[in-house]
């Protein structure tokens, strides 16, 4: 009998948990589940303010949660520890920041053996000193760093690397042991090439081609929910089970069979489940933490704007958007607190559980058209947790955040499975409020393309808040056709109520012209 794999969501409001798993919906025992996962709120710490509390879950025919995490977080919300559960011991603990919001102290147990202390200059870190005498993960002693004019890590003690970059300040070129490793950029700073000593990867949005001799071979495809890799000339499917931060868990076949399967630190660095030795692993799956790719011969992960080191919990660029976040050191990762919170691009925050107001100058990606209908039909862009959402993102235009004027300004053809980005400026925002015209025309472009909305964040910060469906104070209000794009009532002695999308609140209108 033929095993599919279904996504099975449990809310329970009452208790605050969140139970997301995958189970095998047409085998013999249906209650054993190919992989759970399941978060609660109020267990351990009682938080009510959207931290986690505790993370468990379980593996191939495991009919109870054989492994978890309990999370301690201090007064700025930021991790200061995870603890084992049910006999986990992988953990990370006794977390401790500056009053810069920067990393001092972080010790590792388990797979890895760190006992680490930041020295920094400004927020720049200047060197980590591993003191737990163990080479698994961070280099035991003293790892200096170093900087150029623009904030770019160039020395990167712990792997020994030099670094280069171009006027994007992306990566140019990473030697490591005297090899040097190099990439390509368009002027866009999307990456089309990067070039290791043992391969030579090229990338045209999803698609990946290994240069072998003069012949660009197709590689690997992604898709909504995995990859398609080629083998034995055709495409063989392989698929994610990933948990609430997006990170790629459990890599299976067709044939029910688990191919890669990976744990996290709090902060990111991965530890291999499969048995297999770490090269062997990046050609099963290389993208894993929050499913961004693991780079070959350095380690870092690409977000695309930056890259990040998981083992020091920091990236080695500086926030391209310092301005607006002006309020976080420039290269801490996810406000601290990676339990809630991700980085899509390396460009801000994003969290795994709300949804997500739209700002001016943010930059919209719809895909799957039913969702993308519903969602922005009312105006506001559903968060999607990402435990609901069916895929990542592919492809990023950084800086493209000019309005759009509907569906005049939307190309009439696509490429196949990559995703159209709308910049949201002022006439963007007019687009949203034209409502279902607009959004359906893009919906029909993107059907079948299948993946959720994201929510980039732009440079600018006026708010951009959806009206409510009731409105608060005004009980007897009634709702009438809006104007000038604006969401209006009518009290009961005829007053002209409108919505203020800027600031979240309704306001008079004192013409009180219908």
């Amino acid at each position: 009998m033929e095993t599919i794999y279904g996504l099975q969501l449990d809310i329970q409001w009452v208790s605050a948990t969140v139970a997301c798993r995958l189970v095998p919906m047409q085998i013999a025992d249906p209650d054993l589940p190919f992989f759970g996962f399941g978060l609660n709120y109020a267990n351990g710490g009682n938080y009510s303010n959207g931290n986690i509390s505790q993370m468990q879950w379980l593996n191939k025919d495991e009919a109870a949660f054989t492994k978890g995490l309990g999370f301690n977080y201090d007064g700025a919300n930021r991790l200061t520890a995870s603890a084992g559960l049910l006999g986990y011991v992988d953990t990370e603990s006794g977390i401790t920041y500056d009053k810069n919001g920067s990393i001092k102290t972080l010790a590792r147990a388990g797979a890895a053996v760190d006992n680490l202390g930041y020295a920094y200059v400004g927020n720049r870190l200047s060197a980590v000193t591993d003191a737990s005498g163990s080479n698994l993960g961070v280099k035991s002693g003293v790892s200096n760093y170093a900087y150029d004019g623009n904030g770019n890590m160039v020395t990167d003690g712990n792997r020994s690397a030099t670094l280069t970059y171009n006027y994007l300040n992306l990566p140019k070129t990473v030697t490591i042991a005297g090899k040097t490793l190099t990439y390509d950029y368009d002027a866009a700073g999307t990456k089309h090439k990067y070039v290791t000593d043992t391969l030579t990867l090229k990338y045209a949005g999803a698609f990946e081609y290994r240069e072998v001799g003069a012949v660009n071979a197709l590689y690997r495809v992604g898709l909504s929910e995995g990859q398609a890799v080629l083998k034995a000339g055709k495409l063989a499917f392989e698929y994610y089970l990933k948990d609430h931060l997006g990170n790629v868990r459990v890599v299976f076949n067709n044939d029910g069979e688990t191919l890669q399967r990976s744990d996290y630190y709090p902060f990111g660095l991965s530890i291999n489940r499969d048995g297999a030795l770490p090269k062997v692993q990046n050609w099963v799956n290389r993208y894993l933490y929050n499913e961004k790719e693991l780079q070959v011969g350095s380690g870092y992960l690409d977000y695309g704007a930056r890259m990040y080191m998981p083992e020091v919990g920091r990236w080695g660029v500086v926030d391209p958007m310092t301005e607006k976040n002006n309020d976080q050191a420039g290269y801490t990762y996810a406000i601290n607190n990676p339990i809630l919170y991700t980085d899509p691009f390396g460009l801000d925050t994003s969290s795994a559980n709300a949804n997500k107001p739209v700002h001016q100058g943010d930059v919209i990606v719809f895909d799957n058209g039913s969702r993308a209908t519903q969602s922005v039909g009312e105006a506001t862009v559903s968060g999607h947790g990402r435990n609901d959402q069916s895929a990542s993102v592919t492809m990023l235009i950084p800086g493209a955040f000019s309005p759009i004027f509907g569906p005049s300004s939307i190309p009439t053809t696509m490429p196949r499975a990559l995703p159209l980005l709308i910049p949201v400026g002022y006439a963007g925002v007019d687009a949203y409020l034209r409502g279902p015209s607009v959004i359906e025309d893009i919906a029909r472009l993107l059907e079948g393309m299948g993946v959720d909305s994201e929510v980039l964040r732009g440079p600018e910060v006026l708010d951009y808040n959806s009206p409510p469906k009731t409105l608060p104070g005004f009980p007897d209000a009634k709702k009438v056709p809006s104007k000038d794009q604006r969401t209006r009532w009518v009290t009961p002695d005829g007053k002209i109520l409108e919505w203020d999308y800027q600031r979240g609140e309704v306001r008079f209108n004192r013409r009180n012209i219908v």
